[in-house]
Order: C-alpha cells, then structure tokens, then sequence
C-alpha cells in the first residue's frame, strides 16, 4: 500500500461528525483527525442548511467529493472554458453559491459560543443531563447512557407508560423531545436551566399512573 492510500486509509478511521458534541468535553486527539463534518443544527444553534467540513491538508487532495458543483472546481469563473479539475483544498465541497444570510448566522453562532466558552457549556451541560437523570431514576424510569458515559444527552423510559405516551405528554405540557427507538431523548444546551429539567420531570410525574404518583 502507497503512503497516501495508507494516509486515505488513516482519515476513513479518524473521520468524525461533531456535529452533537459542542458543549460536550473536547475531543482528546486532534493530532489524528483528518475530516469532521458539522451540520448547523442542535448544538451549533445555526439555521437550517448550513454546515462545515474540515479535512486534513494532507488528505483533502485524496478524497473526491460525493456531489461536486462549478465552485468545486478551479477556475471556476471561467464560463467560457469547459474542464474538470477538482479545487487542491476544501473548496472543492462547495457545490455552488453560497447562501451568505446563512453564513453570517453561522458565523454569529459559533461566536456565541466561543463567547460563552466551550468548557463551561460542557459544565452546565453535563450538570444538567446528571440532574435530570437522577430525577427520572428517582420516578422510576431507566436512563441511559450510563453515568460514566453520559454527556450531552439523556435517553429514558418507563415500565409503565409507552414511549408514545411519554413523548406526547410531554408536548401536551410544552417540553419538546424527541422519541427514538421506544426512549425519550433530552438534549439540553448552555439556554437551559436546572427549574426547566426540573420542570420536564414534574411533567413526567403527572403521567405516572395515579398509584405511583401517590408513592413517590
């Protein structure tokens, strides 16, 4: 194998969505990262149909984009010329036009959250997701992941009440999630706050059937 497959090879294994993990603790090998990918939505707090991709000098020359359009290529302002050379650097997986308004909002996004600074939201973050979970343990639900393993996010169910039932509940008293796989996920961010997860266990209090609500 040549030292670029190998290179191409290396960036398939150390290739990663971050898109949920701002606020979350920071990744620890940066070194070996070769491609991440971001979508603008959940934790980047940006507008729908936006993203960003980062890829390793090294490697970027080596991957050949999925969906290509005339800014992937270069001289692309040249309409008079007709060629296919795929930009040396990540411009090549810029399809077309860029849509600015989203750029800027992006852009005000990620200052939001450098402002804030990444390792308090992973505090306040992590601080919520313990204590939510350890009030839904508490009204008998089962959570996951398991503590050591937890960060942004909170997954539950409950012996007794449907995910269905949970996941429509819950939106009957205004707190928004989201039912995967049977297991209502929470994802708090840095806006919200201990009285809101305090909040969505009261709703899930209220939806016990009436015997366990009076044992508790």
């Amino acid at each position: 194998m040549s030292p670029t497959s190998t290179r191409v090879v290396d960036a398939v294994h150390a290739f990663m969505d971050s898109t949920a993990r701002v606020g979350r603790p920071s990744f620890d090998d940066w070194e070996s990262l070769a491609t991440d990918c971001r979508e603008r939505f959940a934790r980047l707090l940006g507008m729908m149909g936006i993203g960003a991709v980062f890829a390793d000098r090294s490697v970027v020359g080596h991957i050949h984009p999925a969906l290509i359009g005339w800014r992937s290529t270069t001289d692309n302002f040249n309409f008079d010329r007709v060629h296919y050379e795929l930009l040396p650097d990540s411009g090549r997986f810029e399809e077309g036009s860029l849509a600015y308004p989203l750029v800027a909002g992006f852009a005000a996004a990620l200052e939001l959250l450098e402002e804030a600074g990444i390792e308090r939201i992973a505090a306040h973050v992590c601080g919520l997701v313990a204590d939510l979970a350890g009030r839904l343990e508490r009204l008998g639900c089962e959570t996951a992941p398991v503590p050591e393993q937890r960060r942004h996010m909170v997954t539950f169910r409950h012996p007794d009440i449907p995910g269905e039932a949970l996941e429509e509940g819950l939106a009957g008293a205004g707190v928004v999630v989201s039912l995967r796989r049977g297991r209502i996920r929470v994802s708090p961010h840095l806006y919200n706050t201990i009285d809101e997860m305090e909040r969505v266990a009261d709703a899930v209090r209220a939806l016990l059937p009436r015997a366990n609500r009076a044992s508790m």
